[in-house]
């Protein structure tokens, strides 16, 4: 996962599964893709030769053209910092890897540990127990703000396209 931070420090983690960022039950997602098959050529070719990734859990390997959790462990991240992203919009793909997990990007992100909802910050993403697309905030505990059912459901082993936008106060996913 990527991490933007906010004006202090904003965080995305994200590969995809990398993508900017993961989160859960072994999921992957690549970096600024354009199609939902998988990240371009030249974003991959940046997201491998990336040497700044953070992992806080998890067993990350860049695999077939994308960055993947190889690991069972819940909560596993993959971060990514930038200090100067204040307002900005992530993309990327997602391949949820096992059932009943949470694949997605978090945003605006700080003091992470390793752990599910270990961080402050924002989430969204795909949830395959009761098939929903999520937006949530971690503070170190979780708060769901809206789950809404995906139609055609969410399955493992299956791409999907993600965009998360930070807007001063406003989410959008």
């Amino acid at each position: 996962m990527f991490r933007f931070l906010t004006k202090r420090k904003l965080a995305i983690a994200g590969v995809i599964a990398a993508s900017l960022l993961l989160l859960g039950i072994g999921g992957v997602l690549v970096s600024r893709s354009i199609t939902h098959r998988g990240p371009s050529q030249a974003n991959l070719n940046a997201l491998e030769r990336r040497d700044d990734w953070q992992a806080f859990g998890g067993t990350w390997q860049f695999v077939n053209e994308a960055m993947r959790n190889n690991s069972d462990e819940r909560g596993a991240k993959l971060m990514n910092c930038s200090v100067y992203w204040a307002n900005y919009m992530v993309r990327d793909d997602v391949l949820p890897l096992g059932q009943y997990g949470d694949s997605g990007l978090i945003i605006r992100a700080s003091d992470e540990e390793e752990g599910v909802d270990a961080y402050h910050g924002y989430m969204a993403g795909l949830r395959d127990l009761d098939n929903t697309l999520i937006l949530g905030r971690a503070d170190y505990g979780w708060r769901e703000y809206v789950a809404k059912t995906v139609s055609p459901r969410v399955y493992d082993q299956q791409w999907y396209h993600l965009k998360f936008l930070a807007y001063d106060c406003i989410l959008a996913v």
